[in-house]
């Protein structure tokens, strides 16, 4: 239900958002308004069979629950019923991430949403304490709580932006104009998302299917690992969305190009030196968080964490490619991902099993990787002299980090348990704080940088 959910748009939102973002560079409000409105439209025609399907299966829950007893059948039909009565709430989160995010204050949003969740957690210890286990009452609490952290950043949208939500509900319905606007860029979108989901979202059911329920735990240490930080880098990346677009709106392609440049070379450090200390722990991670039986997660776990050393480049050169229109060479990048994963584990998954799976994940991603860079390489015009004096600035930062691991890792505990975790990741943390101390001093670049963001997070409100 919830991949279902996600790309029940078919591309349209990140189409949308795209022109969005334009509209609002050009301070054109009512053009704005048209895009989300049929953007949310959109969005709205997608969750319209999912809500007939859900109040069917609610009013006929033995269709999918056919061993439930009749008491349980009941529950079963309440929370079912509950998707269908709070599912105008996706609307409502997708229309604020929109609104929230060409303005680049989506951080807003996730604040509210943060909120909401710590207000489910402790709502855990009401609903289910002692001999009480009211799983029915819960469900409704979670999903009425989501529903209220997607409608209070509606609220607030007028007074902060001046943004009517009456006025933009008369924009919420088909329109041609839009329809010709984003079409093509919204269906490219939809081939990238499948071949993304033929890459990322269906490892662990070929392996139960093929390789047996041992093999998924096994994979599920990396796998855990790589959900995390796709999900730390899908919040970090995604306000380059729109700044992208608003340089394109603006017709400042120049300064686009400086601020990309400017993104990859401050994030390639803050970036591949926590991932690179976290490969040179894994041992000591894999044992103090699941325990030495996982032993053969561990390369698995270090190959998969690996393909995102240079996520500083991928992400964001992937961003400027759907800014640029560029479809045919989005669809390329994504069409080579899976070609080479899939190709891969079929040929060579009976000599590797399981690690397949890992070796071709990052296999896949460096040829990627490859042809983003070579494209970076030739739009934003870099210099060779360029490139080696920033891998030169580098260069003692990731030996330091390396040092410091190899002094600190016979000290580190190997025993399973939480304080143990928790020492590992701090010893990690002082790696990386040790290397990109040793940047800041001797690159002065990188001080600048550090300082202009710094005075960015002070002044948001």
């Amino acid at each position: 239900i919830s991949i279902f959910l996600a790309y029940a748009d078919i591309g349209f939102v990140s189409a949308g958002f795209k022109y969005a973002s334009e509209f609002f560079a050009k301070g054109s409000l009512d053009d704005e308004m048209e895009v989300t409105g049929f953007t949310v439209f959109i969005i709205a025609m997608g969750i319209i069979p999912y809500m007939i399907a859900m109040a069917y299966l609610a009013f006929s829950p033995s269709i999918i629950f056919s061993k439930l007893s009749p008491e349980l059948l009941v529950v079963a039909s309440s929370m079912l019923f509950s998707l269908v009565l709070f599912a105008p709430g996706f609307l409502l989160q997708k229309f604020s991430f929109i609104v929230y995010g060409v303005r680049l204050e989506d951080y807003i949003v996730r604040k509210i949403s943060i909120c909401g969740h710590i207000v489910k957690l402790v709502s855990v210890l009401y609903f289910f304490q002692g001999e009480k286990k009211d799983i029915v009452g819960y469900f409704y609490f979670f999903q009425f709580t989501n529903f209220v952290s997607y409608l209070i950043p509606v609220m607030m949208m007028n007074k902060r932006y001046n943004y009517s939500f009456i006025k933009f509900l008369s924009r919420v319905r088909f329109s041609s104009n839009s329809y010709r606007l984003t079409s093509k860029l919204a269906y490219t979108s939809f081939l990238v998302t499948m071949c993304w989901v033929l890459y990322f979202e269906l490892d662990n059911l070929v392996i139960s299917k093929t390789l047996g329920a041992e093999s998924v735990a096994f994979y599920a240490i990396g796998f855990s690992m790589l959900s995390f930080l796709r999900s730390i880098f899908g919040v970090i990346f995604s306000p380059f969305s729109a700044r992208f677009n608003h340089f394109l709106g603006l017709k400042q392609e120049l300064e686009l190009k400086a601020f990309v440049k400017k993104i990859i070379s401050f994030l390639t450090p803050v970036i591949f030196l926590p991932i690179l200390s976290i490969i040179l722990l894994m041992n000591h991670l894999v044992f103090t968080w699941v325990g030495s039986e996982y032993l053969n997660s561990i390369l698995i776990a270090q190959i998969l964490v690996a393909t995102f050393l240079f996520s500083s480049i991928s992400y964001p050169v992937s961003i400027l490619l759907v800014a640029l229109e560029r479809k045919k060479l989005m669809i390329a990048v994504n069409f080579i991902l899976v070609l080479f994963y899939w190709g891969g584990i079929l040929l060579f998954k009976n000599e590797l099993s399981i690690k397949s799976f890992a070796f071709f994940k990052i296999f896949g991603n460096t040829v990627s990787l490859f042809v983003l860079s070579s494209f970076a390489y030739f739009y934003l015009k870099c210099k060779i002299s360029s490139l080696l004096k920033s891998i030169f600035a580098f260069t003692p930062s990731v030996l330091l980090l390396i040092l410091f691991v190899h002094l600190i890792e016979p000290y580190l505990p190997y025993s399973k348990g939480a304080i143990s975790f928790i020492v590992v990741v701090i010893a990690g943390a002082l790696a990386c704080g040790a290397s990109l101390l040793l940047l800041l001093f001797i690159n002065k670049s990188f001080r600048e940088d550090i300082l202009y963001v710094y005075n960015r997070f002070k002044s948001i409100k």
